[in-house]
This record gives structure tokens, sequence and C-alpha cells, in this order.
């Protein structure tokens, strides 16, 4: 449980946290490698809310709100996103993502207004348009009785409205490039994640000549679309709006090379976890027949199916400094591991049934600060975590008013944990349509 401290003490003089015990030799690594999600809920159940786990070197697992808001909030400005990050920069380019420092802060001051609500809020039509083209397809299965891959058709989905809101267009024309592209940067990334060793980017190595290839696709349509949209008129899309802000201390814009990398994050990240978010919905709609998702009640069912499966299933920083946690010491340098994977499950904080999908958790409540965090928390928080919502509640609520959905097999869905949290095989599901 949550140590405290009556007394501070220098950081150096507290003691080190409980080691989680593992293989001698090879610490936990194996352990990770067969299931990730596993390993991360017995060293929480195993070591309390502090714990040091042997991934080729120590890295420290917290598990409590208080602490994940010192991390990601109350001390932020001690922690970066650390070496984790740094291997998807070169692919994904200087966004918010990956940035650090005075270089994150400046950008984030660029970006954030154009992600306000009300700006947002604009970006509902071409949502609802791409859904309403999906829905007619749907239709036809339906009629038909034909099962339909929801993961497929909700990243296609996705991706059509990420192009649609970032450049007002369907990708000039470039979807299918652009999906294969996106899908091999995809799977490199996984694997860049996942890997113990990485080789550097520079090497010719299978992945790394994918990635470039993919990249360099993705860059090629990026930067036509900047360099066209610079000598157009001003456009209400996503990337119209992040061209037009201003730095309030500078008065400058951004680079093309900078709008390039918060361009290329967001389509290869938001894509992915929104997609996602999506599919796992209404897979548990699908398993739970009946749940009532009118008004207020669709809300708590998207945070009740993030809670179970969040996009993001894991999140690192790196301490700057020396830190306490928990009453432990985190030296300098150190890896630490937050994961809502674990947190979302926890029964101090969701009650004795916390794997039950149960809505009505989220009815006119408000979770404690903490123990919620699909989109991290702090500054540092998904910046586009207002779009992400906007687009969940227009996918879900026009498809759901359309149709009740039903599992094609019994098969068990099991989360594959890599960038994002994704389905480990297709989701076939089948269609009814709702009566008038």
């Amino acid at each position: 449980m949550l140590q405290t401290q009556t007394q501070p003490r220098p950081h150096t003089q507290l003691a080190s946290a409980p080691r989680h015990h593992g293989h001698l030799i090879s610490g936990s690594l194996p352990e990770l490698r067969e299931d990730p999600l596993a390993l991360l809920a017995r060293v929480a159940r195993e070591n309390g809310d502090v714990a040091r786990v042997r991934l080729m070197m120590d890295v420290h697992f917290i598990n409590h709100p208080a602490l994940v808001m010192r991390v990601m909030r109350e001390n932020h400005q001690n922690y970066r996103k650390g070496a984790l990050y740094d291997r998807l920069q070169g692919m994904l380019g200087d966004g918010l993502f990956t940035l650090e420092g005075e270089f994150w802060k400046k950008r984030r001051r660029l970006v954030q207004p154009a992600f306000h609500r009300q700006r947002i809020a604009a970006l509902e039509e071409p949502v609802a348009r791409r859904t309403d083209a999906l829905i007619e397809r749907w239709s036809r299965a339906a009629a038909g009785g034909t099962p339909v891959d929801v993961h497929a058709d909700m990243t296609q989905l996705t991706l059509a409205v990420a192009g649609d809101a970032l450049f007002g267009s369907d990708l000039l024309g470039e979807a299918s490039e652009v999906g294969r592209a996106m899908a091999e940067l995809l799977e490199v990334l996984d694997r860049r994640v996942s890997s113990i060793w990485v080789a550097p980017e520079w090497m010719p190595t299978p992945d790394n000549l994918r990635a470039r290839a993919g990249k360099a696709v993705m860059d090629r349509v990026v930067r036509r679309v900047i360099e066209q949209r610079r000598s157009g008129p001003p456009r209400a899309d996503l990337l119209g709006m992040l061209m037009e802000m201003r730095d309030a201390d500078t008065g400058e814009g951004m680079t093309d090379e900078e709008l390039r990398g918060e361009v290329l994050t967001m389509m290869v990240a938001g894509h992915e976890t929104t997609a996602n978010a999506l599919t796992w919905t209404l897979w548990l709609l699908g398993q739970h027949p009946g749940t009532d998702t009118a008004g207020p009640c669709l809300p708590a069912v998207i945070n009740e199916s993030m809670r179970l499966y969040p996009p993001a299933w894991l999140i690192a920083r790196e301490a700057i400094s020396d830190d306490a946690l928990g009453g432990f010491h985190v030296p300098a340098g150190s890896t630490v591991l937050a994961s809502p994977w674990v947190l979302h499950r926890d029964p101090r904080f969701w009650g004795p049934d916390p794997e039950a999908f149960r809505p009505e958790r989220f009815l006119g409540k408000e979770p404690v600060a903490g123990t919620f965090i699909p989109f991290a928390a702090g500054p540092r928080a998904c910046v586009g975590n207002h779009f992400a919502l906007l687009e969940l509640h227009v996918v879900l609520g026009r498809i759901l008013e359309r149709f009740e959905l039903r599992p094609g097999t019994g098969e068990e869905l099991r989360p594959l944990p890599r960038v994002t949290l994704r389905p480990d095989r297709p989701v076939q599901m089948y269609l009814r349509l709702r009566r008038s």
C-alpha cells in the first residue's frame, strides 16, 4: 500500500523500492515477452504500489493514483518521456508525442488552441459523413446476414476521418497508398516498442527499410498538402487551424517541418487508438445486449470501455533528478512505468468486480484523479482527447441508432499489447437493423 513520510528526508536516504521476484539471470524478461499485461498485474498484486522490475535494467512500476499524479502532474517537470519514446522519434518526426523540454513547451503552446472544444466541434460533419457511408455498407451486410470485420472497418473509418479532419479531403485520392504506408509504420513501431534491443535507424535492417519506405510515402503526401495549402485560402480543417496558430510571445507560426511532424503523429497514432476504442466498445456491447446507450448513457459506455481496454496500456516516464515515490527512492535516470490497464482494474478504486462491464460506474460520478487515465494526465495528456471523444460519440451514436451487434464466433477476444491495445484477431460481428 502507499506509504507516507511523517518527516521528509533526502531522497537518497530513503530505501529502494521492493524488487519483483524474477529469474535469477533474465529477471522478468521472459514474463514480459510471454504476457506483458499479466506481468504488470502480477507485479502490482505481489509488491504493492511501487516495485522495481528487472528488464535488462531496473524500472520502477507504480500503481497508485497519487503516485501517477505526482509523476504526470505535480512533479511533471522532473520527468521526460524517455528512451521508449526516443525509439519512435525518427519514424514519427518531431511532434508533441516525442518532443521534450522547451521544444515541447513551445510546440504545445502553438498547437493547444487548435484542439479547443469549440474548434473541434467544427469537425463533426466529416465524422458523421464518413460514418453514414459505413452505415450504408453495413446495411447491405445486415440484409444479407453477412458478418463484418469491425476492427478492419473501424480502422478504415478512422483513417478516412483523419484525412478529412486534417486535410479536408480523402488524402488527395491516395488513401489506399497512405493506408498501406501507415500499416507498415505501425507494424515496425510495434516491434520497436516491444523489443528489448532495437537496431539504430541507420542500419539497413528489414524493419528499418520498411519504416523508411512508409515514412517516405507519408512525407510526400503531407509535404505536398502543406505546400498547396500555403498558397491557397484558409480552411477550417485541423491542418488549417494548425497553420494559423501563432506563438503569443513571438508571433511565429509553425514551420513546414513542424507541421509535418504533428500531422504524421496524428495520422499514425490518432487513427489507431480511436479505431481500437471503437472496436472494443462495439464488441463489449455485443457481449452485453440490452445495454442502454441513449442520452447520458453513451458517454458512460465509452468511458467504461476505455477503462477496461485503454488505448494506451502503458505509460513511461524517465526521472531527470532523484525523486521519492511512495516513500521509496527513485534515482535520476530511472524509468517509471504506469499501466492504465492495471490501474483501471484495481478493486481498491473500482469495487469488488473491476473486470465486469458496468457503464453505471460513470453515471453521475467523476473518477478520483489518477484512477482513470485513458489519455494520460497532466500537461502531457493527449492533446487530441477532445477530438477522439467527439469521434467516438458521433460514430457510436450513429451506428447504435441503426444496428444491434452480436458476436460472430464464440472465441474469446484477447487484447494484444503493442503500441496500442488492439484485438488479437479479426472481430467478426453480425448486424441486425433496429426497428424504426
